[in-house]
């Protein structure tokens, strides 16, 4: 997996800010979420979009822009970026929400 410097730019960015976590890059292709991480979503979606002021449309376009792993809890976090409004958000589901469904190869 080809990673975006934006993308590394914000892992590093949030390993500084979580240094008991190891933040990893995930491609989003290789991930299944659970029926009630969608749920989790939707709602996330929809503040997200609220306190941006941008329609939820636009959440749902970036929701897997942005896809780290933290260890050692096994979250999966995802970085909502809106440059138009000049703000991020993070979304953090916890492992029993999702599962990765191919190996990753790991660097």
């Amino acid at each position: 997996m080809q990673i975006p410097m934006r993308q590394e730019y914000i892992r590093k960015r949030l390993q500084v800010l979580r240094p008991e976590q190891r933040v990893i890059c995930m491609d989003p292709e290789n991930l299944a979420l659970h029926q009630e991480a969608a749920k989790v979503l939707e709602e996330a979606s929809k503040h997200v979009a609220s306190e941006a002021g941008v329609p939820v449309s636009i959440i749902h376009d970036r929701l897997f822009q942005y896809v780290f792993r933290l260890e050692p809890s096994g979250n999966l976090l995802l970085v909502l970026s809106v440059p138009e409004r000049d703000v991020e958000f993070n979304v953090e589901l916890p492992p029993a929400l999702w599962k990765i469904t191919t190996p990753e190869k790991r660097a």
